[in-house]
């Protein structure tokens, strides 16, 4: 926003189908758009598809013993979607990744009806990280906006075909998507998890 009392902003869109980061809303590009920008909240989206790695903000490089990490993955609204996505990671402080010291994990995620497959493949690369709690963030698009369509849950899950006894989940309920939580607690790749939805 660069001018005073003025919210909307135009946003282009490439092609592929976007969602906001904050409420799902889907935008199916290529488009233009106008978004409401608020002042406490940057225009942010993410592509309906992808999965994004993401972990805790961090003053200075190894704060953390065991680095935490969430899988957010932007599946779209059909029964077979799919998404994917890449995890790089080397030391941060030194050039020894041109030695090959770096690592990349790829995760891919499909939907089969109400069951949704996350999976991480072995890593590439001769760096490891002491990984901390794993997290899989779902975020499904609703597919009808009435108030009384039924939203997801999750009914079970389990890790590499064992179940998660006690496993901790979350439901957070938007306007347009639903963002379901499961944590795994301190999982190495290759692992799949496997998600059953109610």
């Amino acid at each position: 926003v660069l001018q005073p009392a003025q919210y909307p902003r135009d946003v282009r869109f490439p092609a592929g189908v976007w969602r906001d980061w904050l409420t799902g809303q889907r935008y199916v590009g290529p488009l233009n758009a106008q978004v409401e920008s608020p002042l406490d909240a940057a225009p942010l989206y993410l592509r309906e598809g992808a999965i994004l790695p993401l972990g805790d903000a961090m003053q200075y490089v190894g704060e953390v013993a065991q680095e935490p990490l969430t899988l957010v993955c932007a599946l779209g609204p059909d029964d077979d979607a799919q998404a994917e996505g890449a995890l790089y990671e080397d030391d941060g402080a030194s050039r020894d990744f041109e030695r090959g010291a770096w690592s990349r994990t790829r995760f891919t995620a499909e939907r089969a009806e109400q069951r949704i497959i996350v999976r991480a493949e072995p890593p590439t690369g001769a760096y490891r990280v002491a990984r901390g709690i794993v997290t899989v963030e779902l975020r499904l698009p609703r597919a009808n906006l009435s108030p009384r369509a039924p939203r997801p849950l999750i009914r079970a899950a389990s890790v590499d075909g064992l179940p998660l006894e006690g496993v901790q989940t979350e439901r957070v309920e938007r306007r347009y998507e639903t963002l379901l939580r499961v944590t795994l607690g301190q999982v190495e790749a290759p692992f799949s998890v496997e998600i059953e939805l109610g």
